[in-house]
C-alpha cells in the first residue's frame, strides 16, 4: 500500500489511498452478488470478461455507492452532498488484459442530449447519451475505486500525475506536455484498500505482467447539478 498520499494530501495530489475500507466478508458477498463471471459482464474479449461499464444498475453497487461507510469518505473531498452518478466493474486477466492511455475522466452520462455552452462534443455509450463536460461540473467530482483484489506492480495499477487535476480540463494534446512517463506514480494497493481520485488527475494503466484477477468497483461522485437543462442520467 502506497502510504504517500493520506487523505488529508488529496487537494494538492488529486488522490488518496484508504487502506481497509471492504473487509474479506464483504468483498465475498460483492463478487458473489455482481456474478462478474457470468451475467455481470458487460464487456467481454475474446470470451473472457472484463469490464461492466452500468454497474450502477447491479443492487449491491447501487447500495455500496449510497452506504454511510463509502460516503464517510467521498464526502471528505466533496464539501456539498456527494450522490453517484456512474459505477464500472473491471477486471485484467489473461484474456482480457488491455492498457489504458494518459486520460482525464471527462465524459459523463446524460438523460438527454441538450447543447450547452461548455459540453461536448458528444457520443453514446450503453444506450446512453454522454458528453465531456466542463471543468466548472468536473471540479465536483471525484471517483472512489475499491479493490476487490490485491493489485500490485504486476497487475497493471492506475498511474496517475500528482497535482494534474490543478490544471482543470486539458486538451488530449496537451497532455504529454507533462511527461506522464517521468513524473507520474503507481498507486499498487491490497484487497480490500480504496483509491480516491479527481476526475481531472491525468492517469492510465498498462497491462498487467503476470495477469490475474484485478477487479475494482470504480463509482463516480459528483455534488453538483448540471447547467440546465442537461440533468444527470441517474443519481443514487
Amino acid at each position: 500500500m502506497d502510504d504517500e498520499a493520506p487523505l488529508e494530501a488529496f487537494f494538492e495530489l488529486g488522490y488518496a489511498i484508504v487502506p481497509g475500507i471492504l473487509g474479506e466478508a464483504q468483498i465475498a458477498d460483492l463478487l458473489n452478488a455482481t456474478e462478474f463471471h457470468n451475467a455481470g459482464s458487460t464487456h467481454a474479449r475474446g470470451g473472457q470478461p472484463y469490464a461492466n461499464r452500468a454497474a450502477l444498475s447491479i443492487p449491491a453497487i447501487a447500495e455500496l455507492s449510497a452506504s454511510d461507510q463509502v460516503l464517510a469518505v467521498v464526502s471528505k473531498v466533496l464539501r456539498d452532498e456527494p450522490f453517484a452518478v456512474r459505477a464500472n466493474l473491471f477486471d485484467k486477466v489473461a484474456g482480457a488484459n488491455w492498457k489504458i492511455p494518459w486520460h482525464q475522466d471527462i465524459t459523463i452520462p446524460v438523460k438527454e442530449r441538450h447543447e450547452v455552452d461548455g459540453y461536448g462534443p458528444w457520443s453514446t455509450k450503453e444506450g446512453s447519451p454522454h458528453t465531456q463536460a466542463p471543468s466548472r461540473v468536473l471540479q465536483h467530482m471525484v471517483a472512489i475505486r475499491l479493490h476487490l483484489d490485491d493489485c500490485l506492480s504486476e497487475n497493471g495499477p492506475l498511474r496517475v500525475v500528482p497535482g494534474s487535476h490543478l490544471r482543470g480540463r486539458m486538451r488530449k494534446a496537451d497532455i504529454p506536455l507533462l511527461d506522464p512517463a517521468r513524473n507520474s506514480k503507481e498507486l499498487t494497493c491490497k484487497r480490500g484498500d480504496a483509491i480516491l481520485m479527481s476526475s481531472l488527475i491525468v492517469h492510465a494503466s498498462s497491462p498487467a505482467i503476470s495477469p490475474s484477477h484485478r477487479r475494482v468497483i470504480h463509482i463516480e461522485y459528483a455534488s453538483t447539478d448540471l447547467d440546465p437543462p442537461l440533468e444527470w442520467a441517474r443519481r443514487i
